[in-house]
């Protein structure tokens, strides 16, 4: 948020061309935010059910020590 409010003071320069660089990199760095807090999450949690039904659909043996290790990871990081 600091990022986008040392930014936004260029909204109020004189020079239009620092004026513009102040508006877009304000607008571009607020969506990278939402993108980061809402978008890039959401994405993470499909991911890992896709892959967690891609590993259950193999041999059962197999598909039970990789969702024991994929729990595991889960309770790590």
């Amino acid at each position: 948020m600091t990022v986008v409010v040392g930014f936004s003071t260029l909204i109020f320069v004189n020079f239009p061309a620092l004026r513009d660089f102040g508006v877009t990199t304000v607008i571009d760095t607020l969506l990278s935010l939402i993108c980061a807090l809402t978008i890039l999450p959401a994405l993470i949690v499909l991911f890992r059910k896709r892959e967690r039904a891609k590993i259950q659909t193999k041999t059962p043996s197999a598909s039970m020590d990789v969702e024991k290790a994929l729990q595991r990871s889960d309770r790590n990081g």
